[in-house]
């Protein structure tokens, strides 16, 4: 390679870096895909290989739950996400909620959370999708709280419900409208 195609090449790759390290006006720099070998934990037991998607993250809608600017996407890059292993599911709804019915593979992981600190394995900035029953009051929240710890944190838009109606994978001991509804739950804990 002559040096005019080498200057070219890594000037091209220093201003691509510079770009996408450009922060939106939710705080996130530069998404990163988890890495099973690091820990399975939130990943798909069971990835499938599924059509590649075009998934443009500037068209997400962003939400403020409580001072957090969060984005929020739909159940189809959730999907496709969590086939391919490219995000790690939280669940922030309580633990009888989570217990009956939740993605296949998820942590469960509420807002204020004051149990073991899950996202100490976790890589800086990487793709998290966190989901509740709302269906993004207490996703966005823990979104909110992992961004601060630079862990790149979306909502699940359609909340847990449509995931479960359209047969995605999930691990439930209900019937799936049991499982996934229930009104009387104590949400004390994050006021």
């Amino acid at each position: 390679m002559n040096r005019r195609s080498y200057l070219a090449t890594v000037g091209g790759t220093i201003a691509a870096t510079a770009l996408a390290g450009c922060s939106s006006d939710t705080g996130i720099e530069t998404v990163v895909d988890p890495d099973p070998s690091n820990t399975e934990e939130g990943l798909a037991p069971n990835p499938e290989d599924v059509a590649e998607m075009e998934v443009n993250e500037d068209e997400f809608e962003i939400i403020n739950t409580e001072g957090y600017m969060i984005e929020r996407i739909p159940l189809d890059v959730a999907v496709y996400w969590y086939h391919t292993q490219q995000a790690r599911f939280i669940d922030t709804r309580t633990r009888d909620q989570f217990d009956k019915a939740h993605i296949e593979g998820a942590l469960h992981s509420p807002p204020r959370q004051t149990e073991r600190n899950i996202i100490e394995e976790f890589e800086e900035h990487e793709r998290v999708v966190t989901y509740c029953t709302c269906p993004h009051h207490l996703s966005g929240l823990r979104a909110g709280e992992l961004r601060e710890k630079d862990i790149s944190a979306y909502a699940l838009e359609p909340g847990f419900e449509p995931w479960v109606q359209q047969g995605h994978p999930t691990e439930m001991v209900n019937e799936p409208n049991e499982a996934i509804r229930n009104h009387d739950e104590d949400y004390s804990h994050i006021e």
